[in-house]
């Protein structure tokens, strides 16, 4: 892609390509479309809908796995906070096991 540049702005000459995957997502099953619709609701709440004749008679028990569920509901573990008591000098130490590098900083060192 190419520009021109007018005063303090670029140009740009170009257009926007997309492809038809990306606009649209075909649900596999009326089960499926309604669980997305619903924001993501359980299969419970789906049952209860359909019993109540909410969902247009669809069928539910075709349910497939949802992926976005699942990551949805993933939390991240927390590390306690470690409480260490030294009471000598040297007797807790930290250190850095990595390096020397092949890769030398901004500054040159390695």
């Amino acid at each position: 892609m190419k520009g021109t540049r007018d005063r303090d702005i670029y140009l740009l000459n170009g257009q926007v390509v997309t492809r038809m995957e990306a606009v649209a997502v075909q649900a596999s099953s009326k089960a499926s479309l309604w669980h997305q619709r619903l924001r993501h609701v359980s299969l419970k709440g789906m049952q209860i809908l359909d019993i109540q004749g909410m969902l247009g008679g669809d069928m539910i028990s075709d349910l497939e796995f949802c992926e976005s569920c699942v990551y949805e509901k993933m939390h991240m573990v927390k590390f306690s906070t470690g409480k260490h008591y030294s009471k000598g000098f040297l007797e807790y130490v930290h250190n850095d096991l990595w390096g020397p590098t092949k890769i030398a900083s901004h500054g040159g060192n390695k």
